[in-house]
């Protein structure tokens, strides 16, 4: 899997550290970022001025900064039971993510208290969401 930028790192830890998810999701949200914004699991591949193909850089990207974003949102909105139901529809509305996010629930710390269960609680709501949205027939 891609290694997510250094300063993305920064930003995720900072924002897990002043947030209600905590620290100990750290592993989790980079997995997340990482799967999701490399989703077939490889790196891009740049061109090299010699003509060789080989893995871009790793620099943060507009779209790793965007779902940074949208992923310590929804780890915020696992936190408060009201909000529950809303980062569940987010979450169900991009599947590529909630894949992500499902992926990597191992990711997180098994004796992480209550709080921790509140993110698998959002992504079985997700999944319930997309039942609801495309029922079986």
């Amino acid at each position: 899997m891609h290694s997510i930028d250094e300063a993305i790192r920064r930003r995720l830890r900072s924002e897990l550290e002043a947030g209600s998810a905590g620290i100990e999701t750290l592993a989790f949200a980079e997995a997340v970022v990482a799967q999701r914004a490399y989703a077939l699991g490889a790196p891009p591949a740049e061109r090299r001025v010699d003509g060789s193909v080989g893995p871009v850089a790793a620099k943060a990207s507009a779209s790793e900064l965007r779902i940074v974003d949208q992923v310590i949102g929804l780890l915020a909105g696992a936190m408060g039971a009201s909000s529950i139901p809303r980062s569940a529809r987010e979450l169900a509305d991009d599947p590529t993510l909630l894949a992500a996010f499902f992926q990597n629930l191992d990711l997180l710390p098994v004796e992480g208290g209550p709080s921790m269960d509140r993110i698998p609680l959002l992504v079985a709501a997700a999944l319930q969401e997309l039942a609801e949205i495309d029922p079986a027939p």
